[in-house]
């Protein structure tokens, strides 16, 4: 028997609850940053996502090789140039971009 601290596996040997797609889990990897964590080592995002360490380490070399991942290191990770591309392209970043920033009239000297 199994004790709460061992971990679950499925078929393909990934964690028990992890995305059981490819496309999953590139995105679970994706997801994995935040503003908090904009670098992560290859042992965090396999933490992080419930992948192994050889599946992560795989699917960060082809999101680096289509540009959604950038490394920094050997084996860290940021958001790459084709996901911050994607960002601007959001109807959001489209109008902060494009609202004029509203200031505050400022009292006319007088004179």
């Amino acid at each position: 028997m199994g004790t709460e601290s061992e971990e679950s596996f499925v078929a393909g040997g990934r964690q028990e609850g992890t995305p059981p797609t490819v496309t999953g889990r590139a995105m679970a990897i994706l997801g994995a940053f935040s503003d908090d964590r904009p670098v992560m080592g290859l042992q965090e995002l396999s933490r992080r996502t419930g992948l192994s360490v050889s599946t992560t380490h795989r699917l960060a070399g082809e999101l680096v090789k289509w540009g959604a991942l950038a490394r920094c290191g050997e084996f860290e990770y940021q958001v790459g140039p084709l996901i911050l591309r994607l960002a601007a392209a959001t109807p959001r970043a489209r109008l902060e971009k494009n609202a004029a920033p509203i200031r505050p009239s400022r009292a006319k000297r007088s004179g």
